[in-house]
C-alpha cells in the first residue's frame, strides 16, 4: 500500500518516523529515541527526558532536561 510518507529508504530519522502511516518507522522511534515526556500507565502525560516544562504564551516554551540528559 502507497502512502504520503512511503519511500524506498528506509531512515532513523525522528522526524520522518514520527509520521502515523509508515508503522514500522513509527515503532523504531520509539524503540530507539526517548521524547521529552512518556504516557503513564492511565495514559497520563508524565516527564521522561524533560525535568520540567514551562511557558507563558503557548507559543514560546522552556524545557529543562534531567541531569546528565
Amino acid at each position: 500500500m502507497a502512502t504520503q510518507s512511503s519511500s524506498a529508504v528506509d531512515t532513523l530519522d525522528p522526524a520522518k518516523g514520527a509520521l502515523g502511516t509508515n508503522y514500522a518507522r513509527a515503532f523504531m522511534f520509539y524503540m530507539f529515541y526517548s521524547g521529552l515526556t512518556e504516557l503513564d500507565n492511565h495514559l497520563g502525560a508524565k516527564m521522561a527526558l524533560a525535568e520540567s516544562l514551562d511557558t507563558k504564551d503557548a507559543t514560546v516554551w522552556v524545557v529543562k532536561l534531567r541531569p546528565g540528559v
